[in-house]
Parts: C-alpha cells; structure tokens; sequence
C-alpha cells in the first residue's frame, strides 16, 4: 500500500508543477507570436491538446508500471495489455468517460481513481485557462474602432 500512495503523491506533484509551468509557457508563446490576434485562443488549445495527450500517455506509463504491484491488474477481453490498450484506459480515466469493458483490481484500483481525481482537475483547469485566453482576446478593442 505504501508504494500506491507514494504513486499517488508522486503523481499529483508532478502533474500540478508540470501543468501549471506548461500553462505558463502556454500564455508566454500565444501572446508573443500572436500579440493583437483572435488566433490565440486556437494555438492554447492546440496546446492544451496536446498537453493532455502527453499527461494522458505519462498516466497510462503509470498505470502498466504498477500493474503487477500488490495484486493489481486489468483483466477483460478487451485487454491485452498493449501499449494502445494502457493509453486507452488511461484516456477513459482521466476524462472520467467511466466505460471500459475490463476490470482493474487491487492497489491498482487506487492509481486509477487518483488518476481520475487529477485528470478531471487538469481539465478543468484547463478549460478556465482556455476561457480566460478566449475573454481577453473577446475584450480587446478592435483597430477599427478608433481605440
């Protein structure tokens, strides 16, 4: 057990920082290389996209890595434990979708709630951020209005 909640920890830690500095770099690159654009809103959520691919294979990474660890598994036909397979039940958790046609046992279970907790989270946090972009540029005055 003391090994799943040090995952657990881990994850949460390392996730936060690296979304948060990802976010950071985010606004940095659309407000430099489209400073007076309505096309900012689209490279933050090219970028979130692919942020989340990222955050979504580094949980799946996760999740076959502690698989075998204190009686955990994944056991379904739809499982064979291919690496489509782990990124699959990853993107199902962390987009709390909650449809799969397998089962997850024992401490596994526990990474994989987590990782459900954490991936609703980034969302969210990331559907602010996008909304926030998407208000300034909404905000700006336009050239054409004398301003």
């Amino acid at each position: 057990m003391a090994l799943t909640v040090i995952t657990i920890v881990a994850m949460v830690v390392i996730t936060g920082i690296g979304h948060h500095y990802a976010l950071m770099a985010l606004r940095r690159i659309s407000v430099q290389s489209l400073p007076d654009s309505g096309l900012r809103p689209i490279v933050v959520f090219v970028g979130l996209a692919f942020l989340h691919i990222a955050e979504i294979a580094a949980f799946a990474a996760t999740l076959s890595a502690h698989a075998g660890d204190e009686g955990g598994g994944v056991t379904g036909d739809a499982f064979a434990g291919s690496a489509v397979d782990w990124l699959y039940l990853a993107a199902l958790l962390f987009t709390t979708l909650g449809y799969a046609a397998f089962d997850i046992a024992g401490n596994l279970r526990m990474v994989a709630a987590s990782g459900s907790l954490l991936g609703f989270m980034l969302l969210t946090w990331s559907a602010t951020f996008l909304f926030a972009e998407c208000q300034k540029v909404w905000n700006e005055p336009k050239r054409s209005e004398g301003t």
